[in-house]
């Protein structure tokens, strides 16, 4: 996932070459999982994994600009298949976890980050979806997000290759579930909660996420 930057300039506008770079996801989706392994297993078992998944080049070369979605996905089904169900969710949960702290320490401005804890709860939770959905080009991928506001909120991505490959029908999509979460509980409400509906549509291209805060 990408950052949210646009919390700090609400009029700002999507970049006409990102609008064509479809099906490119932010580094965050690849780096994080590799520190979350490296933790977990080691180096070089961790090397073993990425070249399993034809991704060794970003081992010796971090990336540091967009990633092609096809390399998100080939790692998380290489984990998905490599390691136990328990690990891979685990590498998976960390791994967004890890990503929401660093668009919080990187993307979000702090003086920014004051003001919509300060909001109450309702309000900053639909400043922040409309945040995340102008900067979704940094996470959706070849996918499209959109929201619905309120309490509880709704959360889609529909045709995210990196949701319907990874996580069949049934299973929720925990990298994307953990930064969502990460972000509301650090800027909307401390006991913030998003669960993955699932699928509502034909061969599970579409995922709904749920965001509720007690009152």
């Amino acid at each position: 996932m990408g950052g949210v930057s646009a919390l700090s300039d609400s009029t700002r506008a999507e970049p006409e070459q990102h609008k064509r770079a479809l099906g490119r996801i932010g580094p965050n989706a690849l780096l994080q999982v590799f520190n979350v392994l490296n933790d977990l297993l080691g180096a070089d078992e961790t090397k073993r994994l990425a070249k399993r998944a034809g991704l060794g080049h970003h081992i010796a070369t971090p990336p540091s600009a967009m990633v092609d979605e096809r390399d998100v996905v080939a790692l998380h089904q290489t984990i998905r298949a490599s390691l136990s169900a328990d690990q891979a969710d685990g590498v998976f949960w960390k791994a967004g976890d890890r990503t929401a702290d660093y668009i919080l320490a990187n993307r979000i401005p702090k003086l920014v980050q004051s003001a919509l804890r300060a909001l109450p709860a309702w309000a900053a939770s639909a400043i922040l979806l409309r945040a995340i959905a102008k900067n979704a080009w940094t996470f959706a991928g070849s996918g499209r997000f959109s929201f619905k506001a309120g309490r509880p909120a709704i959360l889609t991505l529909s045709d995210c290759p990196a949701c319907f490959e990874v996580y069949p029908p049934g299973q929720p999509c925990l990298y994307y579930t953990a930064t969502f979460q990460g972000l509301f509980r650090a800027l909307v409400h401390p006991d913030a909660q998003i669960t993955d509906q699932g699928s509502t549509s034909p061969g599970g291209r579409q995922r709904i996420f749920r965001l509720d805060w007690p009152a």
